[in-house]
């Protein structure tokens, strides 16, 4: 049996993750304490950090190479952070490595990304996505499609902004998106 590993998003410090601690392996990226702004919260994550109850590491170039490569077949690429591409990246990285490897993220388009890469994701606020989504790019004035990965946010024909819509839905079942129980604190 694998050993289990929790990759925190900011949104898992957010949400207080930290209320369903185990003796899980929990990591995330630099980037993540970064975006942490709130002075309790990341007095907390430091707390954490110094006790090595969460690991802060980086992933390797060929696993964000990796990432990049499914959000432009996805068409999320666009819409993916440089923080987002190394959590995933070093997600998949213990994935590979034989962990059952679970994100902690609200972020839609890193579920959706953890989906198409087979990771577990597990989201503490908001609901999580119920399908996993391909998106189609495409211009709303001239009506012209552009493959998922196209770099530009303008359309070359006419100058329009671009948008995106999905083209395609595949409900997901199972516990990826479910909420955890709470501990129970009586004692």
């Amino acid at each position: 049996m694998s050993k289990k590993i929790l990759v925190l998003d900011t949104s898992a410090f957010i949400g207080k993750f930290y209320s369903y601690l185990s003796d899980n392996k929990y990591v995330t990226v630099p980037g993540v304490l970064e975006e942490i702004l709130d002075e309790k919260i990341k007095n907390i994550v430091e707390m954490f950090v110094q006790t090595q109850k969460i690991e802060v590491k980086s992933p390797n170039k060929e696993s964000i190479k990796k990432i990049e490569e499914v959000a432009s077949e996805t068409g999320d690429l666009p819409y993916i952070s440089e923080t987002d591409k190394q959590l995933l990246a070093l997600a998949l990285e213990y994935k590979n490595r034989g962990f059952k490897t679970t994100i902690i993220s609200d972020d839609y388009t890193i579920q959706n990304l953890a989906k198409k890469l087979n990771i577990n994701f597990i989201s503490l606020i908001q609901k999580g996505i119920k399908y996993f989504i391909s998106w189609e790019i495409y211009c709303p004035a001239c009506k012209k499609r552009f493959p998922p990965n196209y770099p530009n946010d303008i359309c070359d024909v006419c100058g329009e902004k671009i948008k995106r819509k999905a083209v395609k839905k595949k409900l997901l079942r199972g516990k990826e998106n479910e909420k955890p129980k709470r501990i129970n604190r009586k004692g």
